[in-house]
């Protein structure tokens, strides 16, 4: 017998909308909740939203990227060694607030800002 999901629209083998691998993976999420307080899930639920929203607008500034590289290359990468160059401003003052000591980041390869792994 099959089953369908009204809150997914899809059928599944069995007769419980746990069989469901979206209802599934929603409960066990949630389930990750149980231990937080109401602020805390509050937050996470938010963030969460916030993540879904920045990784689609990525893709829109992701093809940006792609035109302007295409279109008028020599302009972009000046531009874009501007904005490397502030992004690395902006990682020194997130360093600064999070109270990281830079001398123990000197031997970390992984400690390199990502602006300075690219050749603009």
């Amino acid at each position: 017998m099959r089953f369908l999901c009204q809150k997914h629209n899809g059928w599944w083998d069995d007769q419980t909308h746990i069989d469901c691998p979206l209802c599934r993976a929603e409960l066990l999420m949630n389930s990750e909740e149980l231990s937080l307080s109401e602020d805390e899930i509050k937050v996470k639920r938010l963030l969460d939203q916030i993540q879904e929203i920045r990784a689609r607008n990525n893709k829109n500034w992701m093809g940006i990227l792609r035109l302007a590289f295409r279109e008028v290359p020599e302009e972009t990468k000046a531009l874009m060694r501007e904005i490397t160059q502030c992004d690395g401003q902006i990682s020194e003052f997130i360093k600064q607030l999070g109270g990281e000591d830079e001398k123990e980041e000197e031997g970390d390869p992984n400690a390199a800002s990502s602006a300075s792994h690219h050749n603009w």
